[in-house]
This record gives structure tokens, sequence and C-alpha cells, in this order.
């Protein structure tokens, strides 16, 4: 039979609408407690409940407040979600919020050297390294792959001292890293390599703070298209040759913040500079933030 022209009496029920998904806090180390909240309206009715998934593997949780708090215990990124649902058993979820748990790494006790540390870091963590000389497959050409961590020291830069093999670069920052990567309390030495250096910031700017740069066979500290901070740091050059001269610090188009350094290049031939600036169209007066540092030797423009 044609039964012709027909049409649906009714309506059709509309989603809940989720206007707060928030986090308190949505990253901390571990272990620690996180308050979440969600809330939600729905036009043609009321929400009835509740979900969440924290992402790390535990049961969900239903309610019908919105408000829940879990504690996480392991080191990890997670991807908690909402799912609400109104009485019309309708269901909406909400985009996933990142949460870390960051986590105190330890060399040597942990991993059995620098490297191997930094990559198994996350963003926000720690990687604190116990006093002793470093050297070897692991502690030099040592780079932070991008990472917005902080690699430090547990007692000083005196104490802890990465020695780079006389061939090798000390470290390398050149993934973009930004000022949430901070080097804190070593000593480099012993980098060696013509176009090495014992620190090298391109395209990246890092943190440097209180570490002593000394006794190295090429650049003390190089920096390339760089907004680093140096910050209460000794660093010296090297007036020798074979190898050398190599300044103490050296910037090519960069606007570094450098500031409360000892800076030591001093020769009496004038081949090194305590900061030697390869750029200046790059590099004018108003680019470089020289604040407050005891500097025996020239400053090149």
């Amino acid at each position: 039979y044609d039964l012709g022209a027909y049409e649906s009496v009714g309506y059709a029920s509309t989603r809940p609408i989720i206007t707060v998904f928030g986090t308190e806090p949505p990253q901390d180390y571990i272990p620690f407690a996180v308050a979440f909240t969600c809330s939600a309206s729905d036009p043609d009715g009321q929400v009835v409940s509740y979900t969440i998934d924290y992402g790390d593997g535990s049961e969900p949780e239903t309610n019908s407040s919105g408000e829940f708090f879990h504690t996480y215990d392991s080191h990890g990124i997670y991807f908690p979600s909402f799912t609400v649902i109104d009485n019309d058993s309708i269901l909406v979820n909400a985009v996933p919020e990142k949460i870390t748990g960051n986590d105190i790494i330890h060399v040597p006790t942990q991993y059995p050297n620098i490297q191997a540390g930094i990559d198994a870091a996350i963003d926000g963590d720690t990687v604190l390294v116990a006093p002793g000389v470093y050297s070897g497959e692991g502690n030099n050409n040592i780079t932070f792959n991008g990472k917005a961590i902080t690699l430090k020291s547990e007692t000083n830069a005196q104490n802890t001292v990465i020695d780079a093999g006389g061939s090798s670069n000390g470290f390398l920052f050149e993934h973009g890293e930004g000022l949430d990567s901070v080097l804190d309390g070593f000593t480099i030495t012993n980098a060696g390599g013509l176009n090495n250096c014992a620190v090298e910031c391109s395209g990246s700017s890092p943190a440097i703070i209180n570490n002593i740069v000394q006794n190295n066979f090429c650049r003390s500290i190089r920096l390339s298209e760089s907004a680093a901070v140096l910050r209460n740091n000794i660093v010296y050059g090297r007036p020798e040759f074979s190898p050398g001269p190599f300044n103490a610090i050296s910037i090519g188009s960069s606007s570094p913040v450098i500031e409360k350094n000892e800076i030591y290049a001093t020769d009496s031939n004038g081949n090194i500079s305590a900061i030697y600036m390869g750029d200046p169209l790059a590099n004018s007066a108003n680019d470089c933030f020289i604040i407050s540092n005891h500097i025996k030797g020239r400053i090149f423009i």
C-alpha cells in the first residue's frame, strides 16, 4: 500500500551541554590527589549522572554531583574523561584532560647514566644526579630531546662533574627546549673538538644555572638563535692554542639573559673574549641582557 506523506509527532531530545570540566592540580609529583569538577546543563530535561574515567586503569566512578577526588600513584601522563547522562538516557563525553604524574628520577641508583635518566623522564620531572664524576657513554653529548625537565645535582657543581672525554660535547640543546628545561649544578669539563662545545644551545632556550664550565678544549658555551638564561655560572674560556683559543661565551643571532655569572677570558694576546657576539647585526645592545656579572676579559661586539 502507498501510505503517502507522513510526519513524526513529538520531538528529538537535546544532548546535555558540558559547561565546566576542571582539574586541580593538573600536574604534581606522585603520589598526588586531584580534584575533578564537571558541570553540565540539559536544555530539555535534567542531568542525571556524571561518570569519570580516571585514565589510569582504575574503576570509573559515578555520582550526581560531578565532584570527584582521585590519587595518582604512578609516574606517567593520563587523560581522564567525563561522561554525562540526562533523564532521556542521552549521553555526552567531555574531551579528556591531561594529568601528569611527575617523579624524581635518581642517577645512578635508578638509571646508570645521565642520558638514561633523561630518556625515562616526562615533562615536569626532575632528574637528580648524585655526587660523582660521570664520563663515558650516556654522560657526554647529553641531550634533553626537547623535554621540559630539570636536570639537577643533589649537592652542587663542585661535587658533580660531567667529564666529556676530551672529544665530545657536554650538553646539546637543539630540540626547541625552553626555559622550563633546566640544567642546574654541574661542573662540565674536558669537552673537546674544533666544532664542539661544553654547552651548545641551537634554536633552543634553556635555563643554565649554577654550573661551572672549565678546562674544556672547545667553546665553553655557544648560543645560536637562542634566548637562553645563563645565571650564577662560572665560565672559563681557553686562551691556549692547539686546540684553541676559544671564547667563554659565543653568541650568534641570539637574545640571551646573562646574569650574575663569573666569566673568565684573560689572555694577554687578546685572542679570546669573555662574551663574543659573532653576529653584530643580530646582537645589538638591546638584544642581549648582560646584567651584574663579574667579567675578567673583553666583551666583543
